[in-house]
């Protein structure tokens, strides 16, 4: 692992929760947590299970045009891949890609092209939720402040138009490399071509094996899957939260507080990248739901700590469990980027 990451994300998290907690006091913060009714803190749990059951299944589709396997298999290396997200730098999107690739006898390039895909479809719902907001609930955002000196209007038309670029920079990119294949991988010999020939064969090669993890975007039947499971996947995402809302006595909020506070979540987390979320979390539900939607900002806090704890702590449980289960270990993972250049 490399600890100059490590620092630099704890840097950014203890920054966030010092945002989050500046101006609540310990009392209040007491009180709010000892309001909560904890009884529904476990159909949030059975929601988050969910979650991670509708990304399995939707990763079956995506590999599909490397293997056929079952969702029961994935949800492994899923869990323990989201689980690694505790660590910096964004680690579980390797580590669940590397999983993948052991677990099913496949190349880490064309494991790792499919989360690639995954990432498409999850931009471009992203993107939709966020027109949805701009078109219709813009009202919701007028004279908010956002962060980094931009009001909360501007950092969604922005993440609206990084999202919109990326997601067509990525399509663009996948259609070409799986169309025009010999094109590509001529132009980018072309470009690699100051290397020395052994480095410029290693890319060439990982990057052929990465295509071919994007053909399942050939196959219409495979895509419309994905499509339709993104669909539900994304839903229940913005539905998880709902029983915490009630927890908290929330219930009479508007539907469009949940998309606000999933698109919040997501711009932090992605903006400010921490160890596990930890911080950006709990500062994009400050920002959306006192903000925004005027809660008290002692129990908006509270309810960042207490949902990061429980899709947290209910990803560390199932993550562990599917480590014993497979055999893994804590140390492996952690050294998962050694192992591959090995």
């Amino acid at each position: 692992m490399d600890k100059k990451h490590l620092f630099i994300g704890l840097g950014f998290a203890a920054l966030a929760l010092f945002l989050t907690f500046r101006n609540v006091s310990i009392q209040d913060l007491a009180a709010s947590l000892q309001r909560i009714d904890y009884l529904y803190l476990l159909p949030a749990v059975v929601l988050n299970y969910l979650v991670f059951l509708l990304r399995a299944y939707r990763w079956k589709f995506l590999i599909l045009s490397l293997k056929e396997t079952t969702a029961a298999r994935l949800m492994g290396p899923v869990c323990v891949g989201f689980m690694g997200n505790l660590l910096p730098a964004r680690a579980g999107e390797f580590i669940r890609a590397y999983l993948l690739a052991k677990k099913e006898s496949l190349d880490f390039s064309a494991s790792f092209a499919t989360i690639f895909v995954e990432r498409i479809f999850d931009m471009l719902f992203l993107l939709g939720f966020i027109v949805w907001l701009l078109l219709f609930k813009s009202d919701l955002f007028e004279g908010i402040d956002g962060f980094g000196g931009y009001t909360m209007m501007e950092v969604l038309q922005k993440l609206g138009w990084i999202s919109l670029v990326m997601s067509v920079g990525i399509v663009a990119f996948s259609y070409a490399l799986i169309h025009w294949n010999e094109k590509m991988m001529n132009l980018i010999n072309l470009f690699l071509r100051p290397l020395p020939e052994r480095f410029r064969e290693k890319i060439l090669r990982l990057i052929d094996s990465f295509a071919s993890g994007l053909h399942v975007l050939k196959d219409f039947k495979s895509v419309a899957s994905v499509v339709l499971l993104s669909a539900a996947l994304w839903a229940m995402i913005t539905l998880s939260n709902y029983p915490i809302f009630l927890a908290y006595g929330w219930g009479d909020l508007p539907f469009s507080s949940l998309v606000v506070l999933m698109v919040t979540i997501c711009a932090f987390i992605t903006v400010f990248p921490t160890p596990g979320f930890l911080g950006s979390f709990q500062i994009a539900c400050v920002v959306a739901m006192h903000n925004i939607f005027h809660v008290a900002e002692a129990e908006a806090a509270s309810f960042g700590m207490v949902t990061w704890a429980v899709s947290f702590g209910f990803l560390i449980f199932i993550g562990t469990f599917y480590i014993l289960r497979e055999g893994l270990s804590i140390k492996q993972l952690t050294h998962v980027q050694e192992e591959m250049n090995a």
